[in-house]
């Protein structure tokens, strides 16, 4: 499989950016935040989320996880090592927001991509209002990263559309869910 699975010139300048494998570009940003959950997490499962988290991002957890038998729990995004307390046997995925949404919180993200990972536990970041150009998540350890790109990337309502980006271990998952649900973003769109 090419490193380029749709050979767009739109995903070679973000898997660049961001120093990923893969990637993805969607419709919006909160579909980018939102298929991490469905590609990584199934029923009878748990997810981490920050406490800090985009308010739809968030609001997606309340109410529609559980509907697919998906348990969320929202932890203080300051959390260090007290972290280890709330992952479970059955947590699949730790999603971080550094910078945080609104509150701009910074988390200490190599030390809890390092307690997700000693569990087998798949980590994802919004890292929307950091940027690629301030922080490259991936090269911290984290598994998936996302983008409102409606925001800096596209110019702040230009247009809508989100990015997810990864290395290999987190993209078969994740191809699945958008090639299964018609996933994409129009040419025109990724052309802007």
């Amino acid at each position: 499989e090419s490193r380029y699975p749709f050979g767009r010139h739109a995903q070679q300048a973000l898997m660049e950016i961001e120093d990923a494998e893969f990637c993805a570009v969607v419709a919006s940003g909160l579909l980018a935040c939102t298929l991490p959950f469905i590609a990584f997490a199934q029923a009878g499962a748990h997810v981490l989320v920050g406490d800090n988290t985009y308010g739809p991002t968030r609001r997606f957890c309340i109410e529609t996880l559980p509907r697919y038998g998906v348990q969320s729990s929202f932890y203080a995004p300051a959390a260090g090592r007290e972290l280890e307390a709330q992952f479970r046997p059955n947590t699949r995925l730790l999603w971080l927001e550094s910078p945080g949404s609104l509150t701009f919180e910074m988390q200490d993200v190599r030390l809890l991509v390092e307690l997700a990972r000693k569990r087998g536990v798949v980590t994802a970041i919004d890292n929307t209002w950091a940027t690629p150009l301030y922080f490259q998540p991936l090269k911290c350890g984290v598994d998936v990263s996302v983008h409102a790109a409606t925001k800096y990337i596209c110019g702040h309502s230009d247009m809508l559309m989100g990015t997810i980006t990864c290395a290999q271990p987190a993209w078969a998952p994740l191809r699945q869910i958008l090639f299964n649900l018609g996933l994409v973003v129009s040419p025109e769109d990724a052309y802007i």
